[in-house]
């Protein structure tokens, strides 16, 4: 049967006999193993070490978390053919008649669909009061610019800063060195603040994401998100959105999730500060985290953090 000996062996399993692979599987799996050479990608040690406090698989979500929409935007950039600003109209309305709160409306610097689309929506008055648009911008001056161009006249904004952090794209897409990536990332972030503060009479919130956060060391990925957060002003009348994308999926989401946890919450300084007048740090799925008002005290487990943080027990910084 293709690959495999029929015969099931003593134990009840079968060997894949692919020559790039000297894996066993149960019987009743007949699925042919993948000829890829995936020998040559195993890791020497584990991508995400050891928890001792692993939290994340009992926590459950009791309330609405703000759901955001990203289909005018990051699901746009991935049809063959991206929709011309009529359409992504009657995306938005969809969007809108859904429920949606926090709708990502496009990358204005991008393109003129884009651009013009965001335009007419601001110009026409087709935002609705509960409704806050975000934008998308590399961290190039020229585009950030262009995207606050094209939000001009916006009552309330997400403006949501990315660049890539991993090594690969440091070496072979910027060729930077990591200091020099986060000194892009700042310049970035401290260019959007000016833009936000001339921006009279619109309510300009942040959002950043170190693009290939799962592929970057989880140090250097923490050190630009904190440098990022405190330029822009993370507290609880202005609350940053961290995001942490996935960008090419390289391990199970477990990992992921033992990554997200361990990076991006706890040790974040400025979040840190934050969390001293009376703040709470909120995790929702795909690696978003809402630093948002709170009248209670922080929660036991930040406090926890923030004192391991203090005794030097982890010190990232």
């Amino acid at each position: 049967m293709g690959d495999f000996d029929v015969s099931p062996c003593a134990n009840n399993q079968l060997r894949n006999l692919d020559p790039l692979t000297s894996v066993t599987q149960p019987w009743r799996n007949r699925q042919t193993g993948s000829p890829m050479p995936f020998g040559r990608y195993v890791r020497e040690e584990a991508a995400v070490a050891e928890l001792a406090n692993r939290n994340w698989p009992s926590r459950t979500i009791n309330y609405a978390p703000l759901w955001s929409s990203v289909d005018l935007r990051d699901g746009n950039q991935a049809l063959p053919n991206p929709m011309d600003p009529h359409r992504k109209k009657l995306m938005f309305d969809l969007l809108v008649k859904i429920g949606f709160k926090d709708i990502e409306v496009g990358y204005p610097s991008a393109g003129k669909a884009d651009f013009d689309f965001i335009r007419n929506l601001i110009e026409h008055d087709q935002i609705p009061d509960d409704v806050t648009i975000g934008v998308f911008t590399p961290a190039r001056q020229d585009l950030i610019d262009k995207t606050f161009e094209a939000i001009r006249g916006v009552d309330r904004a997400v403006v949501h800063l990315c660049n890539a952090t991993a090594c690969l794209w440091r070496d072979i897409v910027f060729g930077m060195s990591p200091a020099e990536v986060r000194q892009m990332s700042d310049m970035a972030a401290r260019h959007i603040m000016r833009r936000a503060e001339e921006a009279g009479g619109s309510e300009i919130r942040f959002e950043y994401s170190p693009e290939t956060f799962n592929m970057t060391e989880p140090e250097f990925a923490l050190e630009v998100s904190d440098s990022v957060a405190k330029i822009l002003g993370a507290a609880p009348d202005r609350p940053l959105i961290l995001n942490l994308p996935t960008t090419v999926e390289i391990d199970s989401p477990n990992v992921f999730a033992d990554q997200d946890h361990t990076c991006a919450v706890d040790d974040l300084d400025s979040w840190s500060d934050a969390t001293a007048i009376g703040a709470e740090v909120h995790t929702f799925p795909s690696g978003h985290h809402y630093l948002v008002a709170h009248e209670a005290d922080v929660t036991a487990e930040v406090a926890l953090r923030l004192a391991e943080r203090s005794d030097g027990s982890r010190n990232l910084s």
